[in-house]
């Protein structure tokens, strides 16, 4: 009873006496059945260079009768994963290429090992490699350029790439020779907006935008646009009052091509003096500090981020 065979053996019997030995001149063989896969390789790593060279490795198996192993590829993690190998690799490190102009964002492979019978383990679990991008985002599409309240109001459909992050608006002025950027919009909603305030009066600007994705590749700029400001911008802010059953709400619309800081709002009560009340950085001042029987008159004014002040809006009553 041999209790510790190989997977293949051989044997020769001898009988003897104690002048001779004589061996047998025919071999017995005698194989294991062996139905047991080995265990599915584990710790798989790897990279893909910038020319699509893939390299990945995992740990050795330490089944005694192991023949080597076998490499999977696919494109998707659900779909068929096919062999990479021709044969059986005997080492545990995998060289391979592929095609990085693609639109395809991943590559995915698995890995089984097989012992000397063609016992094959089951797959590992999936290495998943990313490709490099190499291709830039689709144009976005610029819709439409003109003037506004608040300076040159922009609108365009963002890049139909996946993978973009944010636009960048650029304009040439009439002054200008060359493009430059002016504003860098998150990539959010299918149409997206940008208002150019600083502009002067009286030049023409001509807008285009780009789109931007993860990987910093930029797309071709998109159409352009042109818009002339008029010449004189008119500034002013125009004040609204809505009375709640204890407090008011003033609200404002204010046309300037200049950057407000702040919003000042001045009171009188009855007919006593107008008179300094408070401020806002928001678009509404809420007074809660009223009386019945009073009539309260407000103005306001806005106060621009190089320290110039707007006109004067209308006064607006409320009595309560």
């Amino acid at each position: 009873m041999d209790t510790v065979p190989d997977m293949t053996n051989y044997y020769l019997v001898s009988a003897f006496n104690n002048q001779e030995e004589k061996i047998s001149l025919i071999e017995t063989y005698a194989a294991r059945v062996d139905s047991f896969p080995p265990l599915p390789p584990k710790g798989l790593s790897g990279s893909v260079d910038s020319l699509g060279q893939v390299q990945i490795s995992w740990l050795p198996n330490r089944e005694s009768d192991l023949e080597g192993y076998r490499v999977y590829v696919s494109n998707h993690p659900d779909h068929e994963f096919i062999l990479s190998t021709a044969s059986v690799l005997r080492d545990t490190v995998f060289a391979d290429s592929i095609n990085i102009r693609t639109l395809t964002s991943k590559v995915y492979y698995k890995v089984t090992a097989v012992d000397v019978r063609q016992n094959q383990s089951a797959m590992s679990d999936v290495l998943i490699l990313q490709r490099p991008d190499v291709i830039p985002p689709v144009a976005p599409r610029l819709l439409s350029v003109k003037e506004g309240r608040k300076g040159v109001e922009l609108e365009w459909v963002p890049s139909s790439s996946t993978d973009v992050v944010q636009h960048h608006v650029y304009r040439r002025s009439d002054k200008d020779t060359s493009l430059v950027r002016v504003a860098s919009v998150p990539e959010a909603g299918e149409v997206l907006s940008f208002v150019d305030a600083l502009i002067s009066g009286g030049l023409g600007y001509s807008y285009c935008v780009v789109a931007e994705d993860d990987a910093g590749l930029l797309s071709p700029f998109s159409n352009q646009r042109f818009v002339r400001v008029s010449s004189t911008i008119p500034e002013g802010i125009r004040l609204r009052t809505t009375r709640r059953i204890d407090h008011v709400v003033l609200e404002w619309d204010i046309q300037s091509l200049k950057l407000v800081e702040r919003v000042v709002v001045f009171r009188s009560v009855d007919d006593g003096p107008l008179r300094l009340y408070g401020h806002s950085v928001e678009d509404r001042f809420e007074d809660r500090e009223l009386s019945p029987g009073k009539t309260y008159v407000y103005r306001a004014h806005a106060v621009y981020e190089d320290g110039s002040v707007s006109p004067y809006s209308a006064p607006v009553k409320v009595k309560l």
